[in-house]
């Protein structure tokens, strides 16, 4: 009727949760976002870590879930206290086991630069970028005789190892190998120094090819049978390679 008045009636807290309880009705769940408070390690299984789950608070210990995982080697991104992190929980129990399965940028922990678009700041970049936290190391490592690192840039791409700072580049071979600098094509070369106005370094087979020819001018120089030097020979000698060293900051 109108202008009449319906009485409000408050929510029944107790028949509502009775009411998701019953059967047909599964109140688990599987993802949960947490905040991790504490983080520790254990030899046999790996890192594990405390989270506080949202929005209501409950505490567990949580597995870190790894990409590459196994005995002896594995992929390993350290955690952070207050890392906000998604958690699954098997079978929706946690008496069976949360794993955290993902991490998340937010306003106080920002994602770099480099994951920007250099024409769009608002776009992210089409290119697959690995920045390591500031003040830490990136390892990696192989083992076994097949345990060989290649990089490779195909096509025409470019390779750069640049240590920006006052640290030095070192290139060891702490077993019984050899190390190597080659080039495929027989017209290129090696350079020390800048990449501009340097001046190339020789390969070792193009030195060796230089004195052999030189020694077989020279042997023209004398009689195969007397011994006797007959006078220069009439064949030029052979072109002398660019074999000069690179000057840097005048030393």
């Amino acid at each position: 009727m109108k202008g009449s008045t319906r009485a409000r009636t408050k929510i029944d807290a107790g028949r509502l949760s009775a009411m998701v309880g019953r059967p047909g009705i599964d109140p688990r769940a599987w993802i949960r976002f947490g905040v991790i408070t504490d983080i520790a390690f254990d030899p046999q299984f790996g890192e594990f870590a405390d989270v506080t789950l949202q929005p209501d608070g409950q505490q567990i210990t949580a597995m870190v879930g790894i990409a590459y995982a196994g005995n002896g080697f594995g992929l390993w991104a350290p955690l952070h206290i207050e890392d906000i992190v998604l958690v699954a929980i098997a079978d929706g129990d946690m008496a069976q086991g949360c794993v955290i399965i993902s991490r998340f940028h937010r306003e106080s922990d920002k994602p770099p630069a480099d994951f920007r678009s250099s024409s769009n700041a608002e776009d992210p970049t089409d290119d697959v970028v690995l920045r390591v936290e500031s003040g830490k190391k990136l390892t990696i490592r192989t083992a076994g005789d097949a345990g060989n690192i290649s990089i490779k840039a195909e096509s025409n791409g470019s390779i750069t190892i640049d240590a920006a700072g006052s640290s030095d580049v070192t290139v060891k071979n702490s077993g019984t190998g050899n190390v190597y600098v080659t080039v495929s094509d027989p017209v290129s070369k090696v350079f020390l120094g800048a990449s501009s106005g340097t001046q190339p370094l020789t390969l070792g087979q193009t030195i060796q090819s230089y004195l052999n020819a030189q020694q077989t001018w020279a042997s023209l120089h004398v009689h195969p049978e007397t011994g006797v030097n007959t006078g220069p020979p009439t064949v030029p000698p052979p072109t002398v390679p660019t074999v000069t060293a690179t000057k840097v900051n005048g030393v």
